[in-house]
């Protein structure tokens, strides 16, 4: 999904979907089959779908059928860049879509904006959306999460979809506002002066007319529904502290987990990680390695130069090829290594940034080691 999300983006900033159909078939289609729709069966995907055919002739764009007998999204295409003018009138149309044939979801978009409507909630209809995305300035990881969520055949048939919808309506203003701010707050977090997740949605909610202590904004993150693991553990992490060096030091001695010598933490075949470098939380190898390459990028360093001093091998440009992925929101990218070779990337990275590392490391399947943990950090 991610690779798709990742050239539909790029087709967008270099202006390819140049009308609405380019945007339904070309863009909405591609991600819907990637999402377990069957896009060849017309009884599971409709375009131009007669809403009231024995009343007028009006047609949604495309409706989805997760059963025969009643749609279960309907989704209204434009062209790119021609939703917000006119949202209004579009909404006011997909209103009327739902009059007497109402579908569970019902969606907006001209392929860069995205917004989901709970159609079978009370109230004006603009008040049912809740859900915004924008493929150009989200986080690429939140919003595939909030497709898969809430446009995924599997969660729509389950009824996960909708549980979660009525979630998302009944967050508070605030909380709303939190959810809004998230993915301006996680590239702020990325930047200097550095600040904590709960410290960056303080500003930019202030900006909404609402304030916010920091643990109330740590508090808020926690409860949002089905909010990003790593910004789940983010939040924690900043609102008690774990994400400095004195108080993980603590967590591990009140836990009993041992500290291992991060030049010599053993045999790291089949583990599983979740740690910090520097402020930055991660909870897969890959993960820290990326943000660890990051933090250094957006330090001075160069490529060339991490290249000739770390395990890992990093490339500049966006690379998918032979094991490479790429870095987010950095034009690198970085090829996948062993967790061996992660470690000793991630210490390398966090001499050479002078800032600590904490990772919590925990074995299983096949190594004699499985079902213990031990932690990873510097200074030792």
């Amino acid at each position: 999904m991610r690779e798709i999300l990742t050239d539909i983006k790029e087709k967008l900033q270099h202006g390819d979907y140049q009308n609405e159909e380019h945007v339904r078939l070309s863009l909405v289609c591609r991600l819907l089959f990637k999402l377990g729709w069957n896009i060849w069966n017309t009884r599971e995907v409709n375009t131009e779908f007669p809403v009231i055919p024995l009343e007028d002739k009006t047609k949604v764009d495309i409706a989805l059928f997760a059963k025969e007998s009643s749609p279960s999204v309907f989704v209204e295409v434009k062209a790119v860049g021609k939703i917000a003018a006119s949202l209004a009138e579009i909404e006011r149309q997909v209103r009327d879509y739902n009059r007497n044939n109402t579908a569970l979801f019902s969606v907006i978009t001209d392929g860069r904006s995205w917004r989901f409507y709970y159609s079978q909630t009370g109230g004006e209809f603009h008040q049912k959306c809740f859900k915004e995305c924008d493929l150009l300035d989200d986080a690429l990881e939140d919003f595939e999460q909030t497709f898969s969520l809430f446009f995924g055949k599997e969660n729509i048939v389950s009824g996960r979809a909708e549980d979660q919808a009525g979630k998302y309506l009944q967050l508070t203003n605030k909380q709303k506002a939190v959810q809004d701010s998230l993915s301006q707050a996680r590239r702020l977090v990325q930047a200097p002066p550095f600040p904590s997740l709960p410290q960056a949605i303080l500003g930019l909610v202030k900006q909404k007319g609402f304030v916010l202590s920091e643990d109330e904004a740590a508090e808020l993150l926690r409860r949002m529904p089905e909010a990003p693991a790593p910004v789940l553990q983010q939040a924690a992490a900043f609102s008690t502290g774990l994400a400095t060096l004195s108080s993980h030091k603590s967590q591990v001695s009140k836990k009993g987990i041992p500290l291992l010598d991060p030049e010599n933490p053993g045999d790291l075949h089949h583990t599983k990680v979740k740690g910090t470098i520097g402020k930055e939380y991660g909870r897969k190898w890959k993960d820290l390695v990326h943000i660890g390459i990051r933090l250094a990028l957006q330090s001075g360093h160069d490529v060339r130069i991490l290249n000739s001093l770390l395990p890992a091998n990093i490339k500049e440009g966006v690379c998918t090829g032979e094991g490479y992925t790429p870095v987010y929101d950095l034009n690198v990218s970085v090829q996948g290594m062993d967790a061996n070779n992660a470690a000793k990337t991630l210490l390398l990275l966090a001499k050479k940034l002078n800032c600590g590392l904490e990772l919590v490391v925990s074995w299983y399947g096949k190594s004699p080691r499985a079902g213990k943990q031990g932690v990873i950090q510097w200074p030792y």
